[in-house]
């Protein structure tokens, strides 16, 4: 799980009114550089000319892997005073670039529910506070 915690102050004549926590989701396609086409043509299929074209597709840059990761921009604000951070989901990796749009719907949606558990994880689970010297 990845984190980035920035610390921030409202300058607000009412902080009060600015008290809570606020999540705004972001879909994210990341390049996955580990991933490479696994799947060799069998010659009992009678496909390979497809899985020829697609692998020179691939080695030619017309479609690559990528990662779907959900990341959350939490702001928590109390008293006029707060923290932002963002946490990412752990994704969902080696998916077609080229992957039809609903199919990454399905997915971003997955990994948003993901993410969201983990925040919720932070609300209900005991934290231990580790001091470093």
């Amino acid at each position: 799980m990845a984190i980035h915690v920035e610390q921030f102050t409202r300058f607000d004549p009412k902080p009060e009114a600015h008290q809570g926590v606020t999540v705004r989701f972001e879909a994210l396609q990341v390049p996955d550089e580990t991933a490479m086409p696994d799947y060799m043509p069998d010659p009992d299929e009678g496909f390979q000319a497809q899985h020829k074209a697609r692998l020179d597709d691939f080695v030619n840059g017309a479609w690559c892997y990528v990662g779907v990761v959900c990341r959350a921009h939490v702001n928590v604000i109390k008293g006029g005073h707060g923290v932002s951070f963002h946490i990412d989901s752990p994704g969902v990796w080696g998916v077609e670039s080229d992957s039809d749009a609903s199919y990454f719907a399905e997915l971003q949606q997955e990994q948003q529910e993901e993410v969201k558990a983990m925040i919720e994880a932070l609300r209900s689970e005991p934290i231990l506070y580790v001091t470093v010297a």
